[in-house]
């Protein structure tokens, strides 16, 4: 169920969900929206009171990730003319009738096809392998650095995910990549990777962990910094 509150003007649109929760829990996603879960027993006042006295924290948050969707666009329309980021690169997408295809050359990407028939498919397809084949590239790269801990390089798995770049389980050696990433600038999308990997060494991300990130990467916290709100 989606409501609304005013705070100095401003409407703050959010997700209710009713489950079985000690406290209020105020999540927003990577696009900007809200998701609050609560119990049945908690009443539409106290939630709402709870999201006012955070709303700062959250216009925020949300102002934020409006200005990193405008500085690294993601596909919308699918429609030809329409620009977006493409590893950081504002890229065009040009959509023609010809035998079907996909194409990207100097900032362009041209997906023909045969009919007038959407070309949302195909081009999410081919933007989803390309993620795939940079992002294992990159693991590739770094991968040596701890094949100690990984002696068999790990599995990696690619979906969709509303507030993380990647997670790493350790224990069954696979590392799962959100194809967000192809949005995001190399520097970001080496980060993430090295991130992930170095979970194989530190499980937690203790000072440990961040040593051993900053002896591999100096300028991580640059990086980080370019997708981070």
């Amino acid at each position: 169920m989606i409501r609304t509150v005013v705070y100095n003007g401003r409407e703050i649109a959010y997700e209710l969900t009713r489950k079985r929760v000690k406290n209020i829990n105020l999540r927003i996603r990577s696009d900007g929206s809200v998701t609050v879960s609560a119990s049945p027993s908690v009443s539409v006042k106290s939630i709402e009171t709870f999201i006012l006295s955070r709303a700062d924290y959250i216009l925020s948050v949300i102002d934020k990730l409006s200005e990193r969707e405008e500085r690294y666009p993601r596909l919308s329309e699918f429609s030809s003319g329409e620009k977006f980021s493409l590893f950081g690169e504002i890229v065009t997408l040009i959509v023609e009738k010809g035998k079907k295809n996909v194409t990207y050359d100097k900032n362009v990407l041209r997906v023909r096809r045969p009919d007038n028939s959407s070309c949302e498919k195909m081009t999410t397809e081919w933007l989803n392998a390309y993620c795939r084949e940079t992002v294992e590239k990159i693991c590739r790269e770094y991968y040596p650095y701890f094949k100690e801990y990984c002696p068999v390089f790990p599995t990696l798995r690619f979906r969709k995910m509303t507030s993380r770049w990647g997670n790493c389980q350790t224990r069954d050696k696979i590392i799962t990549f959100n194809y967000d990433l192809i949005r995001a600038p190399i520097p970001f999308v080496e980060y993430v990777v090295l991130h992930e990997l170095t979970h194989f060494a530190e499980p937690n991300h203790s000072s440990r962990f961040y040593s051993v990130v900053s002896r591999l990467m100096p300028d991580w916290k640059k990086r980080d910094g370019l997708m981070k709100y």
